[in-house]
């Protein structure tokens, strides 16, 4: 019974705040919250969504696909996933995430990570209990809802979980939007390379104007952008 009205305070404080609807960009505040990981692999020990942001992170845009799930949830999520992360399997421009409330009742998160296959999302935890969950409006069912965000991180939509073939098309529709060359591929040869900096070169030297060539979105290319260009190849 605590659990239940503790749930209901927190949705209705999140709907007096105003969650995000279909079509709202996550805010620059939100993007920047740091969420526990709690399995998985990642180069830092806490994940933001401002990491996946190509504007901020030099072009590297992400489609999120975030499983809701509670662990005294029948575990939906990760069947679905490990279908997904199969079918897009070489696709990197999609990151797959799982946000898990009411740890140990009854798994802990590594026992709710290990139901799944090797290729289980990473996890992360809420600040405040709920508290991503409660951020999107529209949702099916309590829990098992997949929160997709696009390589804006505009709130696409939020199907059930479990609805692999569903998600699939939705995430198919997504990736042909992000702009070619958006995470430095400026040849657009599927790698991000010296070739790309001798293109990005050759445009300065036109003075002429691409898009995929203003790495950092100034309205110039110039040697800001080379920079940039470098700093990606470097962290890939």
């Amino acid at each position: 019974m605590y659990k239940s009205v503790l749930f209901f305070i927190n949705l209705n404080v999140s709907m007096l705040l105003g969650a995000y609807e279909i079509g709202d960009t996550m805010s620059e505040e939100d993007q920047n919250i740091e969420y526990d990981i709690c399995y998985g692999d990642y180069p830092e020990e806490v994940f933001k969504f401002a990491d996946i942001n190509g504007t901020i992170n030099g072009g590297d845009y992400k489609i999120a696909i975030i499983g809701l799930s509670a662990t005294w949830w029948p575990n939906c999520v990760s069947s679905s996933f490990d279908i997904l992360h199969e079918q897009f399997a070489e696709e990197n421009r999609i990151v797959f995430l799982e946000n898990l409330s009411d740890l140990n009742q009854p798994y802990t998160c590594e026992q709710w990570g290990n139901l799944g296959d090797d290729n289980f999302p990473l996890i992360f935890t809420d600040p405040s209990p709920y508290y991503f969950h409660d951020l999107w409006d529209g949702l099916e069912g309590i829990f098992n809802n997949a929160i997709i965000l696009d390589h804006n991180l505009v709130f696409v939509g939020a199907p059930i979980a479990s609805s692999s073939s569903e998600i699939a098309i939705i995430i198919q529709s997504l990736l042909n939007e992000i702009p070619s060359g958006s995470n430095g591929d400026i040849n657009g040869d599927g790698i991000a390379n010296i070739l790309d900096i001798i293109s990005i070169v050759n445009i300065i030297l036109d003075s002429s104007y691409t898009t995929t060539a203003d790495i950092n979105y100034d309205n110039i290319v110039n040697i800001l952008d080379i920079i940039e260009l470098v700093n990606i190849i470097l962290s890939n």
